[in-house]
């Protein structure tokens, strides 16, 4: 069940902080706030077919100073994933883009993240969470000279 869950999600993403659309129907502020996701994702990329793209504000209506998140839905996994490497186009303008994950899913990197914090708390700062084929991990991060010419015997195994 969770994994084919999963594989239905996949082909989303999740917007946070763009604004409510105030208008005088639900229909009318439907489609406008359609075509603000859709004009914010041509930002990202302007290869994706817009035509396909499901639009959904989550949650109850409005309310004060909470904005609602927004699912989109692609008819394929490989248009979400050119929008979650590309999502960085967007930094600056408020909004801001995750994967739609499950329950378990966030509750996962809830975890991760607050090992990661008790790691760094107790003097590991060059650790970061990194996804891997979608799945996130805790990784020692690489800085810029730290490595010496010829490599050799450092490391230790660590496998098992």
């Amino acid at each position: 069940m969770e994994i084919q869950e999963r594989e239905k999600r996949a082909a989303n993403i999740l917007i946070f902080g763009m604004k409510e659309i105030v208008a005088e129907s639900r229909e009318e502020c439907l489609e406008k706030e359609s075509k603000e996701v859709k004009d914010l994702i041509r930002t990202i990329n302007s290869d994706i077919a817009m035509d396909s793209i499901q639009v959904i504000r989550l949650g109850p209506p409005y309310k004060e100073q909470k904005l609602r998140p927004i699912k989109v839905i692609f008819t394929n996994k490989a248009d979400a994933q050119k929008i979650m490497q590309q999502r960085s186009k967007i930094e600056n303008t408020g909004c801001y883009i995750k994967r739609d994950q499950t329950l378990a899913q966030r509750n996962y990197i809830k975890s991760l993240i607050n090992e990661l914090k008790e790691r760094q708390n107790k003097g590991q700062d060059n650790i970061r969470i990194k996804y891997f084929e979608g799945n996130p991990k805790i990784i020692k991060t690489v800085t810029e000279g730290a490595g010496r010419a010829g490599g050799g015997g450092g490391g230790g195994g660590g496998g098992g």
